[in-house]
């Protein structure tokens, strides 16, 4: 999600990048936050919605993220 809003990946995840579909947002610029996982605006993405998404568990998804990765903990 960018500013609230969910952009649908567009194209193949390469490896550690993916391309989003934003021509639906008025605005987007270098730096804005992007959410993949939590809440953002109304909306939230849980993990498990992530993992039914790819086909997989939500623990697999969490222990792959890149641990460079910036991460809120509330």
């Amino acid at each position: 999600m960018i500013r609230g809003e969910r952009c649908p990946v567009v194209g193949r995840i390469c490896m550690n990048m993916m391309m989003v579909d934003t021509t639906h947002l008025a605005a987007v610029e270098v730096g804005d936050q992007v959410t993949l996982i939590g809440k953002d605006g109304k909306d939230v993405i849980a993990a498990h919605d992530l993992a039914g998404w790819a086909r997989s568990i939500p623990y697999e998804l969490l222990s792959r993220l890149h641990p460079d990765m910036p991460r809120t903990l509330v």
